[in-house]
């Protein structure tokens, strides 16, 4: 598909596909993925603009899914995984990216990732028992990620670190632009959850 989005500040516009999967090729079998393809750029100028900054360009979901029948038949469980492509979190045509794209693209890029999840559970009559397994592989992955200027301490007070001039504790504040780089939350590490419960109606 195709949008095309205006605001008081620059046009922009977004291409591209969707697709969606389901399956059951056996009755306690459930088979479903999803992949999102996009690709989203600003449009000064009749089109000659850069890609916006943090906007997803692959996304993707899916799993297989257990769905007990008989003897089993009170069991679930599922494995299922999630995709982001790295990103940029500049806009590509800003003086950032233009910049450092090629020289240290970690700095205004984002990170990719791709986590697994795992799950089951089983109730018999009035209770249930299971658990939830999050980044089952232990992946390190970063949850949000942004592009911003800011200074680290050695930075600042460092007089022998390369971006003393641009952050010193010598260097007016005002004038103290700081050093774009990613900034983002970490993803969390493998966790594992138990749990019981009971039903009463």
């Amino acid at each position: 598909g195709s949008d095309v989005c205006s605001s008081d500040l620059m046009p922009s516009r977004s291409v591209g596909i969707d697709f969606e999967l389901r399956a059951r090729p056996w009755p306690w079998l459930y088979v479903d993925y999803d992949l999102a393809y996009a690709h989203s750029q600003s449009v000064p100028d009749a089109g000659n603009g850069g890609e916006i900054a943090l906007a997803p360009k692959l996304y993707m979901t899916g799993g297989i899914s257990y769905l007990g029948e008989g003897r089993m038949k009170g069991l679930r469980a599922r494995f299922g995984m999630r995709y982001l492509s790295g990103n940029p979190v500049f806009d590509t045509n800003s003086p950032e990216y233009l910049a450092l794209s090629k020289t240290n693209p970690n700095q205004v890029i984002g990170q990719s990732y791709v986590i697994f999840d795992l799950s089951a559970n089983y109730r018999y009559r009035w209770i249930e028992a299971g658990f939830n397994i999050q980044n089952l592989f232990n992946a390190t992955w970063r949850e949000a990620q942004f592009g911003n200027e800011s200074c680290t301490y050695q930075e600042v007070y460092n007089p022998k670190n390369p971006n003393y001039g641009v952050c010193g504790i010598t260097v007016p504040a005002a004038q103290r632009t700081g050093v774009p780089d990613v900034h983002f939350t970490p993803g969390v590490p493998f966790n594992l959850q138990l749990f019981v419960k009971a039903y009463f109606l």
